[in-house]
């Protein structure tokens, strides 16, 4: 009877002993890179987001309390415990071990965060293993980043990876790695991740050193150069790297200027030249017999003998008409600051008909003086709101729709058309607005990328203050983007929180922001040349 009482004596303090086994705290830490927490995410009776804990125990039927929220998940020896945000304790109980209170601030985490993951590691001790140590399967699994810019180089323990689309997969050891990301004209970005039973997917962006350049000129189809290198006509912008450069624009017929900028990193800087000074020389014409009328590119200057002044340099065509004789028509240069002598012999038409063949007084160019007067017949040099605005050999003229209209075609063919002047003085200064955008839809980064001088917000509220006008005067000078519930076109302003754009919608005359990742088009718009106001 005594050894039956021992031998259960000997088993109860066995048991006792086994239960009162102590788990081991491994670990407490914050994995930064596993989004479990929001991807599985689950919110308190506020919808706030909970923290979630993935406690790693080999052992079944823990139990979890402590600001809990919601079933505990037991995937396998690691159970998911969603804690309330701010939380700072959590207390386990199994039937097989000592109760034990998890104080976070004793693990340099003085309260757990909404959306973040952490992990406990807990260790059991021996007495409580049911079989042999199964030897630790390596584990392995996928880095996958999506770097910006798409040409960015990456490097994961120095060891350079291929870089696709923007995009590098690479297959990792469970444990730390180091991850490099460079390009040029960037700063290079370095961090840590950890590589555990899931694949691990990060987007690095890297931060940006180049400076931003905008050149923007008084003279229409100026061409830009940047170190003598091409970059555009008109406006342009664009991001260059931090250094020197000289800026030069050039255009046939113009004197070219030039000006020097030194860009820091991330710097903006924006450089307006006015319009080009007009290279010019003189012509003296003389014709056998005299009082031929003398048109000039199509422009009609006066009658020989005379010499006409300030007229651009260049290759230009000369024709001479008189009643009763046959029109004679020739090339003529003119040279900077000289005179160029052209005589014409003229040859009778018995055939002709005896009326005169050159416009009258009242309907020609008076340029003799130096480009100051133009008669209302063929334009003006005043803009005023929704004229035609054009350049013809560095000269500035005006239109209404009727003077345009009365213009002969053979004059018409000899002016390039800019736009329209849209100019509300109570909004912004007078500017012109092109006829045509760029003829596809594009998103704002695009948009900006494409260089086009795009208007501002205020230049855009200008534009639909009289948008049923506007559309019309774009239609009756041939102009495009007038008509469809599509056509609308960026600013080049964001919006406060630079989620987003302002867009001139032509349709219903109203401005209004919107997602930059929609498509719109893009219409440039260039100053009224200085010479003109």
């Amino acid at each position: 009877m005594s050894r039956l009482l021992s031998t259960l004596l000997l088993l109860v303090t066995c048991i006792l002993g086994m239960t009162a086994q102590q788990l081991k705290i491994e670990s407490v830490t914050l994995d930064p890179v596993d989004l479990t927490a929001q991807t599985e995410m689950r919110k308190d009776l506020n919808g706030v987001p909970c923290a979630l804990v993935k406690v790693r125990l080999t052992l079944g039927g823990a139990l979890f309390s402590g600001n809990v929220v919601g079933e505990v998940k037991n995937h396998v020896g690691e159970y998911y415990v969603y804690m309330t945000d701010g939380s700072k304790e959590l207390r386990l109980k199994q039937e097989r071990v000592k109760p034990l209170a998890i104080y976070f601030p004793d693990y340099q985490i003085p309260e757990l965060a909404s959306g973040a993951t952490y992990v406990v590691d807990l260790s059991v001790p021996e007495s409580l293993w049911t079989g042999p140590v199964a030897p630790k399967k390596e584990i392995y699994n996928y880095l996958l980043l999506h770097v910006i810019p798409a040409d960015a180089k990456v490097f994961v323990d120095g060891q350079e990876r291929s870089v696709m689309g923007g995009e590098s997969s690479v297959l990792l050891n469970e444990g730390v790695h180091t991850v490099r990301v460079e390009a040029s004209g960037y700063l290079t970005a370095e961090e840590t991740v950890t590589i555990a039973d899931r694949k691990v997917e990060k987007t690095i962006n890297l931060r940006s050193t180049k400076a931003t350049l905008t050149v923007r000129s008084a003279t229409p189809g100026a061409e830009i150069l940047l170190n003598g290198r091409s970059v555009g006509t008109g406006q342009w912008s664009g991001s260059v790297m931090p250094d020197t450069y000289i800026v030069e624009l050039r255009k046939a017929g113009c004197r070219s200027a030039e000006k020097r900028v030194i860009l820091a990193q991330n710097q903006t800087e924006t450089l307006d030249f006015p319009a080009l000074e007009v290279i010019t020389g003189d012509l003296d014409v003389t014709s056998s017999p005299s009082g031929a009328t003398v048109e000039f590119d199509g422009r009609v200057l006066g009658t020989t003998p005379d010499i006409f002044r300030s007229l651009p340099v260049g290759s230009h065509t000369l024709r001479l008409t008189l009643s009763g004789y046959t029109p004679a028509t020739s090339t003529v240069t003119i040279s900077e600051s000289e005179i160029a002598h052209h005589s014409i012999p003229l040859s009778k038409n018995p055939s002709a008909s005896s009326a005169p063949s050159s416009p009258s007084s009242s309907s020609s160019y008076s340029f003799n003086d130096g480009y100051s007067s133009v008669s209302p017949a063929y334009g003006h040099l005043k803009p005023a709101h929704l004229d035609l605005a054009t350049e013809m050999n560095g000269q500035y003229l005006y239109f209404t729709k009727g003077e345009w209209n009365r213009l002969p075609d053979s004059v018409k063919i000899c002016h390039d058309k800019i736009g329209i002047v849209i100019d509300q003085p109570s909004i912004t200064p007078a500017f012109i607005l092109a006829l045509t955008d760029n003829g596809k839809d594009v998103t704002w980064d695009e948009a900006m990328a494409s260089g086009i001088n795009m208007p501002s917000k205020i230049q855009g509220e200008a534009i639909v203050k009289d948008c049923k006008k506007v559309k019309k005067a774009l239609k009756a000078f041939g102009g495009t983007g007038y008509e469809g519930l599509s056509q609308w076109f960026w600013t080049k302003e964001e919006c406060k929180n630079s989620s987003g754009a302002w867009l001139v919608y032509m349709y219903n005359g109203s401005i209004n922001y919107n997602s930059k990742s929609i498509t719109g088009r893009v219409r440039a718009v260039a100053p009224v040349p200085v010479a003109a106001m």
